[in-house]
């Protein structure tokens, strides 16, 4: 099976490129953005992801959750985990998506995303096949 295929956006540099080495140490595929302008051509380019992993907050035109709208407009099924200190009116925001996204409030464990991945790799993996962070 192809390795689980992750868009991480964030604009903070140093948790963009240390969340990312990790979920690649992990067996993950991962494709950086630094912000939702960046993100949203990603998404609209040949690339699939399965999970789309996003702060709210974010420098330019859009936020996290402009990003997530756009990846389920591409791909309904995509997993989305919005990962945020604190966005107004944010809650009101999520409630609006179907199916739900997950919600992890910075800062976040690691240990906190790896498992709601590992979850997820779980519930996309047929029973009796491998795949990454197994």
């Amino acid at each position: 099976m192809a390795a689980f295929r992750i868009l991480l956006v964030e604009d903070q540099t140093l948790i963009r490129i240390i969340t990312a080495e990790i979920l690649r140490a992990e067996g993950f595929d991962v494709t950086e953005a630094w912000d939702a302008e960046e993100a949203g051509r990603l998404l609209d380019g040949i690339a699939t992801f399965d999970a789309l992993l996003t702060d709210v907050q974010m420098p330019g035109v859009g936020d996290g959750i402009d990003v997530a709208v756009h990846a389920r407009r591409r791909n309904p099924d995509i997993s989305v985990l919005i990962l945020s200190g604190y966005a107004p009116r944010l809650r009101a925001r999520l409630a609006a998506f179907s199916p739900a996204v997950t919600y992890i409030g910075k800062p976040y464990a690691l240990d906190d995303v790896m498992g709601m991945l590992r979850s997820l790799v779980a519930a996309a993996v047929p029973p009796g096949t491998s795949s990454p962070a197994q």
